[in-house]
Formats: C-alpha cells, structure tokens, sequence
C-alpha cells in the first residue's frame, strides 16, 4: 500500500473520540489504518481479561466505520507505560510506516493531558523530523476541555490558521455514536469505578462539536501554536494527569482509560 491514512491511537475508542468524524466520512478509495498503540487495560490486577475485552471492543468500533481486520494493527504495549517505552514505540511505528506507507498520520494533540498520548505524540513527530516517517502529520484532539486552561477548551488557544474542521453532520455523528458504544467497557462503570470513564456529558457535547485537526510543522514546534497562554498549556499538560490519577485512586477509580 502507498498513499492512505493511518490513526495511531494510544488506547481502544481514542480513534473514535479523535477522528470519529474522520472516519465516518472518509472515501472508501483511500486506504486507512488503525494502529492500537497501547493494550488499553489499566494498571488493575484483572487487566489480561481487560486487554482483550478492549481489543474485542475496538474490532467491533471499525467495523461500524467499516473497517476490516486487515486494517487494524494492535502494538499491544502496556496502558500507561508509554513514557518509559519509548523507544520500541519508535521501531514498531517505523516498521509499521514502512508496510503501509501512508500519506498522512493522525496522532494526539502535543498537549493531550494523557501521559500515553503525549508520548505517541512525541515519537511520531521525532521520526517525521528525523525523516523515518516521510507523511504529513495531523494532531487530533482526545483531551480538549480541561479547568486549568484559560476557556476550559484548549482548542480556542489555538492559532485558527493551523486547524482544520470537520462538521458535525447528522449521520457521521450517529455513526460515531455507535462506533463509542462498542467500547462498553469505558461507557458504563466497569471494574470498580465511580462513573464511566467515556460520561454521557463526554458523549453529548461530542454530539454537537466539529472536529478539528492540527497541522503539524516543525518549524512551529511547542507551544508555537497557541495565541495565549504559552507557558500554563504545556505545564497544564503535564500537571492534569498526575492530578488526576491521585483524584481517581482517593475515588477508587480506574486511573487511566
């Protein structure tokens, strides 16, 4: 294959929470691809059975768009330790890049507050400057609304000139309705937790939302992208998760979706 999407997605249902829209609406001409970077089963004593519990969940989410097993790629590398893996994330995405051949990579937002998503992030944009990944990348959104940026939406700090959208048409929007539902183990209060980690509030404001993508350039590296807050973005990035993981372990909940 040469030319083509592929979505690195560091968890199952980021592909849908990110570029659902995307993947509703992309010609069935362009080769597109799915890579599960991370197994997706938390840190918690059962995960085994949860790793292939979301693996199940995130074939049934494509077939909705209509992708095949063909078209999916599971790293299978452990939830939350993406950080520390840095490296064998490289091989296999350099690998994986050199199959497929894609035009265009979708990754996670530099500033996604997700300690997995930052790292897939990060190794993705190392190689494409490096040369080892010759596509045009394009950031997708997962964490968008946080308390600790001004506005509460990151993606209206963004410069407009390096976004794209995607309207939230009636039927793209059912369809990734659908797709987020195969995920039942992140859309009811599974395995000990006090809500489910996809809320319907998550699934009611995604109903009403384009979706925006960002087009990477390295000559625009950081937080060369945002109009305010230049230095709180990138800090807030890094604070919110371990924030979040002490609120989730006082709560008793999953730490990480």
């Amino acid at each position: 294959m040469s030319g083509g999407r592929l979505i690195l997605a560091p968890h199952p249902d980021d592909e849908s929470l990110g570029c659902g829209l995307l993947l509703a609406t992309f010609s069935s001409k362009e080769p597109l691809h799915i890579a599960f970077v991370t197994d997706g089963a938390g840190q918690g004593p059962d995960r085994h059975r949860l790793a292939a519990s979301r693996e199940i969940e995130a074939r049934r989410a494509a077939a909705v768009y209509g992708l095949g097993d063909e078209q999916l790629h599971f790293l299978r590398l452990p939830d939350g330790g993406l950080a520390r893996l840095e490296m064998e994330l490289a091989r296999l995405i350099r690998e994986l890049v050199a199959v497929l051949r894609p035009a265009t990579v979708h990754v996670p937002f530099r500033f996604d507050g997700h300690p997995d998503h930052l790292a897939v992030n990060r190794v993705a944009c190392k190689l494409h400057d490096a040369g080892d990944l010759p596509a045009s990348l394009l950031e997708y959104f997962v964490y968008t609304h946080s308390r600790m940026v001004p506005g509460r939406d990151v993606r209206k700090l963004i410069d407009p000139r390096w976004l794209t959208s995607i309207a939230a048409e009636p039927h793209a929007v059912l369809q990734r309705q659908r797709a987020l539902e195969c995920h039942s183990s992140q859309v009811s209060a599974a395995g000990g937790r006090w809500r489910p980690v996809l809320s319907p509030e998550l699934l009611a404001r995604l109903a009403s939302e384009p979706e925006r993508h960002l087009a990477y350039d390295p000559a625009v590296r950081g937080s060369g992208v945002l109009t305010q807050a230049r230095v709180w973005v990138p800090l807030a990035a890094r604070l919110e998760p371990f924030l979040k993981y002490w609120t989730d372990r006082v709560l008793r909940r999953q730490p990480w979706p």
